[in-house]
């Protein structure tokens, strides 16, 4: 199931940030997750949908990451 946040950082030179999401912990994205096309877009207060996936040690992480359509 795809769910909805909001990028809260973005490190451009390491290439990873961290999505906030109401009622939740703050939820680490790899820009490799995102579309080639959207990376320059990436930025603090960007509306993205995901889903959750758990990286190599168990710990929550968003993958397919897209930016919301108009801002929603």
């Amino acid at each position: 199931m795809r769910e909805k946040g909001i990028i809260k950082c973005y490190v451009t030179d390491r290439g990873f940030g961290f999505i906030g999401r109401a009622g939740c912990a703050d939820l680490f994205f790899h820009v490799s997750e995102f579309e080639p096309d959207d990376i320059e877009l990436i930025q603090k207060g960007t509306p993205v949908k995901f889903v959750v996936t758990t990286d190599r040690n168990g710990r929550p992480q968003a993958a397919s990451v897209t930016l919301c359509e108009g801002g929603n």
